[in-house]
């Protein structure tokens, strides 16, 4: 038990907290989001700070997701000790070691995933939170052609 502090310290310190922002037409960008508003987001790289317009991201992928899985894995694992130690009593002091170690560990994976995924989603929401833009709909009827309108006759 006496191990599980330097773990979480090495869980947490392991999660980067950079996100990777693909580009349109450019190569991705691997860079702390600091910043955001509705005209694109603002990034750092080392020492460098700059703008990424919104008409460049294609897509971003928040650090600390796949850590998140892993965690929730782990935490099912802990459950599954838990199931184990309940249910018969011959294995109740395994069952409960696997939960705790279980436990545990994926604890300190959701928590090293979830900080870093959770203040990229933040710095990034005014930008992918923007409202949209009106967009006109297309038909497939010429712009010329007379277009019906429901009317009493119409049976509407």
């Amino acid at each position: 038990m006496e191990r599980i502090g330097p773990c979480w310290a090495c869980l947490l310190a392991l999660s980067a907290c950079s996100a990777t922002i693909a580009r349109r037409n450019a190569m991705p960008v691997e860079a702390v989001i600091e910043d955001s508003d509705e005209e694109g987001i603002y990034v750092r790289t080392g020492s460098q700070r700059f703008f990424i317009p919104g008409e460049q991201v294609d897509d971003i992928d928040h650090p600390g997701n796949v850590l998140m899985v892993i965690g929730g894995a782990a935490l099912g694992a802990a459950t599954l000790g838990v199931i184990i130690a309940a249910s018969d009593p011959s294995e109740r002091q395994a069952g409960t070691f696997m939960a705790g170690t279980y436990g545990a560990i994926g604890l300190g994976f959701l928590i090293g995933g979830g900080i870093p995924w959770a203040l990229s989603r933040g710095a990034a929401m005014r930008y992918e939170h923007r409202p949209w833009k009106e967009v006109p709909v297309l038909s497939n009827q010429p712009a010329d052609a007379p277009v019906e309108q429901p009317g009493p006759s119409s049976g509407l």
